[in-house]
Order: structure tokens, then C-alpha cells, then sequence
């Protein structure tokens, strides 16, 4: 009786170890929900702006031009959507890819008002880098944006990294949804924080309603459903109250990242037709 134990142990342990090396994660039976959420297809985005602000002050009946050159960074979330040529696309939130003049003043306005009274503010130069799961950080470029959906895709070209697929349907209200997200910047190599939360339902302006804890840094973050597929994306969460996050509609996030990859991967081939010819005519 023993020895059968033993051997039954000894099978089960095998079938475990042979699972986790050759079943993909999202059909390893072995694993809970949360174990085999798409952490690998998340990334955190910080983005460096450097600006001059300048102000024309008289002096004695001179005008001086005074500036100042300095730089503010914004950290947010963002996951893998889709892979062209050598690189992969990465979804996130409008708000973290815009860079004007308008949100410059709004993030510092304290401290330039306390220099300048009508400051001219130009965008010197604007760096928007992902860090994967293992902490290696990949420039990226910003190839389209969508202002009324807060929507922002970009690509980074150095990189492959597993897309999460776009549910098909929205979720049953009250179903359970998942989230991985860089709240605050907070994540380090091979630690991203998972949250959960329920779907709510609909905004009268149409945005998806999650009661997920969000802060700033989940801006950009996917919320995916128990098939490990994207049903949504936090892009803003209630003041008042954290627990709730808000996102826009799935299929909205579905149609605007086929246009776009359509778009870009057109320019991708133009690119690299117009390569080869250069080369051609070398030869």
C-alpha cells in the first residue's frame, strides 16, 4: 500500500513539472487565475520632458530674455497589443503620451509662477521608455493617439514581447476582472502588483466602470477577465474614493489598435521597401 503512494506521488510530481515546462500559461491547469495572468505582456512607461520656459523681462529700458531649462517625468503602465518587424506594440493612455505646452505649465505651474508671470514654454525634447518585467528598459515612439478615448499606442523596436488578446465581448456586470498595474511607479523586476476588482457597468458618457484600486502610474494598465483576454484599460480613477477606475470601451480599444497598427505597419513596409532600394542602387 505504501509503495503505491509512493509511486503515486512520485507521477504526480512529474506531470507537475512536465506541465510547467511544456503546457503555455494560460492552459496551465496547475496554476490559479492570478498565477497565470499575462505579467510578461506588461510593461511601466516613464517619460522624460525637457523644457525651456522663457520670459522677455525689461531691465532699464532693456529687454532681457530669461530661461530656464529643466525636466519633469510622468510614470504609467502599458501592455503588448501586437509585434511588427523587430518590435512590439504597446497600449496606453492618451494623457501619458501628449506632451504640450498646456500640461507642462500644469504639472509645474507652482514653480514657474513663482519666476515667470507669462512664461513661453517650448517642448525641448520628450523621452518615453518601457521597462519589462525583467527591468530592462526599450525607447519607444509614440505612432497614434486618440484624444476623446484617451487612447495612445506606441512601438518600441528593439523588443518582442507576447501580446494579450482583445476579449471579444464585454464582461457580465459584477464579473470578476483583473488588473496588473505600476500604481505610484511601484514594480520591480519580476514584481508587478495584480489587483482585482468587479465590472460595474457603463458611465452615461459610455466609459467602462471597474471597482479596481487605481493611483497614478495605472494609468495605461489592462484589465483582463478570467480568459486572460484585455476587456478594458484604466485610464483615470474617482478622487473621492480609489476603488474605483474608469476605462474606455473595449471595443473602442479593439478598433482603434487594428486602424492604428494598420496605418503604422503601411509606413513600416514604405520604410523598408525604400531601404532596399537605397541598397540596390549601392550595388
Amino acid at each position: 500500500m505504501l509503495r503505491k503512494i509512493l509511486r503515486y506521488t512520485i507521477i504526480t510530481v512529474i506531470v507537475g513539472l512536465l506541465v510547467d515546462l511544456y503546457v503555455p500559461v494560460k492552459y496551465n491547469p496547475f496554476k490559479t487565475v492570478t498565477e497565470n495572468l499575462p505579467r510578461e505582456s506588461f510593461v511601466r512607461i516613464t517619460k522624460v520632458v525637457t523644457v525651456n520656459v522663457c520670459e522677455t523681462k525689461k531691465r532699464k529700458n532693456k529687454k532681457i530674455n530669461v530661461c530656464i531649462e529643466g525636466s519633469y517625468g510622468v510614470t504609467a503602465s502599458g501592455f503588448s497589443v501586437g509585434q511588427a518587424g523587430n518590435g512590439t506594440y504597446i497600449m496606453s493612455a492618451d494623457h501619458v503620451c501628449s506632451t504640450t505646452a498646456e500640461n507642462v505649465k500644469r504639472y509645474q505651474v507652482s514653480e514657474l509662477d513663482k519666476i515667470f508671470k507669462q512664461p513661453k514654454i517650448e517642448i525641448a525634447k520628450t523621452e518615453i521608455v518601457a521597462i519589462d518585467i525583467r527591468g530592462k528598459e526599450h525607447p519607444m515612439k509614440v505612432v497614434g493617439t486618440q484624444s476623446d478615448g484617451d487612447l495612445c499606442l506606441l512601438y518600441a523596436e528593439d523588443i518582442k514581447i507576447k501580446a494579450i488578446p482583445i476579449a471579444q465581448t464585454t464582461p457580465r456586470i459584477g464579473e470578476k476582472v483583473y488588473n496588473v498595474a505600476a500604481p505610484v511607479g511601484y514594480s520591480f523586476p519580476n514584481m508587478i502588483p495584480i489587483l482585482e476588482g468587479y465590472y460595474s457597468g457603463l458611465k452615461p458618457n459610455g466609459f467602462q466602470i471597474f471597482t479596481i484600486p487605481a493611483m497614478g502610474g495605472s494609468s495605461g494598465s489592462p484589465v483582463v477577465n478570467d480568459n486572460y483576454e484585455v476587456v478594458g484599460m484604466i485610464i483615470q480613477m474617482v478622487n473621492e474614493f480609489n476603488d474605483i477606475s474608469i476605462s474606455p470601451m473595449r471595443v473602442a480599444i479593439k478598433k482603434f489598435i487594428k486602424k492604428t497598427i494598420k496605418e503604422h505597419k503601411a509606413t513600416l513596409s514604405s520604410s523598408c521597401e525604400c531601404s532596399q532600394l537605397k541598397e540596390e542602387k549601392n550595388e
